[in-house]
């Protein structure tokens, strides 16, 4: 045989013998790829299978979610009043008997709590407001009444407790009415487009007290003189 037969014989068996030697390489280097991604996603080379997850859980990150952070607010109460609602107006006090704060001069003009009240100046120097009152199981005759008021947004005293004694006549839908008095403001400045929760505690001749309050937007009106 020549010696290039010689090399081709040699070049062949040397190619059919690497065949098998690559696929082999091949084959470890794909092994060791699939044990380093085993490794990674088992965390830190550990062998252990990682812990089975139920489909229902939360995901961890909506549960951190779900914690109130340090600072941020509380949310709002049951008792919280929704922008545009009603205004409610504030807690009815304890009383004896049903007592009902109305506007009017004529007459009893019923008003839900935010209702605007007109403030008037008097022909004497003084303003007020014209206000009513109705006692639906009141007998009439002479009652001793208290008005105050206090500013809803700081809670200061816009008028301080005064007392009248004043007659009450007989009410056409039962009990007793007080039509017409007139609620004085000593201080305008206080209570000018402000929210004041007017006070109304009616002290009867049988030792009864009825109390009542009712929140009103003070508003200038026209003069009284």
């Amino acid at each position: 045989m020549s010696d290039r037969a010689s090399d081709v014989t040699r070049l062949t068996v040397y190619r059919r013998d690497s065949r098998p030697a690559a696929r082999s390489a091949r084959q470890a280097v794909s092994r060791l790829t699939i044990q380093a991604v085993a490794a990674l996603c088992l965390g830190c080379g550990s062998t252990e299978p990682p812990a089975e997850v139920s489909p229902d859980a939360a995901p961890a990150d909506a549960a951190l979610d779900a914690r109130p952070s340090d600072g941020a607010p509380e949310s709002p109460s049951a008792d919280a009043q929704p922008d545009g609602a009603p205004d409610l107006g504030p807690p009815a006090p304890p009383t004896d008997f049903p007592l009902h704060v109305g506007l009017g001069e004529q007459g009893f003009d019923p008003v839900e709590h935010g209702a605007v009240a007109l403030l008037r100046r008097g022909c004497q120097g003084a303003q007020h407001v014209w206000i009513s009152l109705r006692g639906p199981t009141l007998e009439p005759g002479e009652h001793l009444i208290t008005l105050s008021a206090r500013r809803t947004e700081d809670d200061r005293e816009a008028v301080p407790p005064y007392s009248l004694e004043l007659p009450w006549t007989s009410d056409p839908e039962g009990g007793a009415a007080l039509i017409g008095v007139q609620f004085v403001i000593f201080d305008p400045l206080l209570v000018v487009d402000a929210d004041v929760d007017l006070r109304a505690e009616v002290q009867a001749v049988d030792g009864r007290v009825g109390r009542a309050v009712r929140r009103l937007r003070i508003e200038w009106g026209p003069d009284d003189c």
